[in-house]
């Protein structure tokens, strides 16, 4: 995907290279993320649900500051997006679903700068929102909670013009694990939230 973005363009103008210096910007991005791969288990029953694989649309924006010195370009980014990434999967009389509804994720980013393209790798943390239910058999299970972890990611940005540049980007995030229970039947689970997302930003510089 990002290597087609990459050839779609042609190449651009010399004015529209990033400058040598400090400059913020504003962007507009939307993504879609999965693979969630979240096990649903009981305890202490030991009954196996099934496998949460999350995937949907997110769409947000994000603000951030880049420097670039010679080929190397590094800076700081807050990003929040809104998101309806969620599964299902029932067995065995018991149902479970999930659903990520938003996220932040403040990212230390370092880049290398080839010609007007620069190719970036980002790390921080990132804390999600999230909607939970196992139901069924005697059980009942239903909680939103919000979790802290961790955004890992890649990708490559490139100018369109002056103050407008396209950026594509691959993103893993782990948000550890939250223990649910329902305080009726005893039974608890373990939600593990993951996912990768892969997107497209729309940045403006000033």
């Amino acid at each position: 995907m990002l290597a087609l973005s990459c050839a779609g363009f042609a190449a651009a103008p010399a004015s529209a290279d990033p400058q040598t210096g400090t400059e913020g910007y504003v962007g507009l991005s939307l993504g879609y993320a999965g693979g969630g791969d979240d096990r649903v288990g009981l305890s202490p029953s030991g009954l196996v649900v099934g496998t949460l694989d999350n995937s949907g649309p997110l769409a947000g924006g994000l603000v951030g500051l880049r420097r670039q010195s010679g080929g190397l370009a590094y800076g700081i980014e807050l990003e929040g997006l809104i998101a309806d990434v969620s599964d299902s999967v029932a067995s065995t009389g018991v149902a479970a679903q999930t659903t990520m509804t938003g996220t932040v994720g403040l990212r230390a980013r370092l880049g290398l700068v080839r010609g007007a393209t620069t190719f970036y790798v980002a790390a921080g943390p990132s804390q999600g929102w999230f909607d939970y239910s196992v139901s069924g058999a005697g059980i009942a299970i239903d909680r939103s909670f919000s979790r802290i972890g961790y955004s890992l990611g890649l990708g490559w940005e490139r100018p369109l013009s002056d103050r407008l540049s396209l950026r594509g980007e691959y993103l893993y995030s782990n948000f550890g694990s939250e223990t649910l229970s329902d305080p009726v039947s005893g039974a608890t689970t373990k939600a593990t939230p993951t996912y990768h997302r892969v997107g497209l930003a729309l940045i403006g510089r000033f």
